[in-house]
């Protein structure tokens, strides 16, 4: 947590003109990591893609899922269908 991962996925999305993911959202305020790059980034929308899991907290998403009284399943974590290669996944 804030160690500039977000930013950092946002300057490569920007140079190699790709798609951005974020597989779990924990934490939502102000923003979610996926909405920083929207607006930070040059691209379309359609370059972000959705997030499997988004929590509200800031927490580890295993702790942040508990909480919300949900699981997250590793195995359903599939790399979506995306147009623009390459894809930054940001974990």
């Amino acid at each position: 947590t804030e160690v500039g991962k977000t930013v950092i996925s946002s300057l490569l999305l920007n140079l190699l003109q790709g798609s951005y993911w974020k597989p779990i959202q924990s934490g939502t305020q102000p923003e979610t990591d996926s909405q920083f790059v929207k607006g930070h980034s040059f691209l379309p929308e359609s370059h972000i893609l959705k997030e499997a899991y988004v929590f509200s907290r800031p927490l580890a998403p295993s702790q942040a899922a508990r909480l919300e009284g949900k699981e997250v399943d590793i195995e359903t974590l599939k790399i979506p269908h995306h147009n623009h290669k390459p894809l930054i996944i940001e974990g």
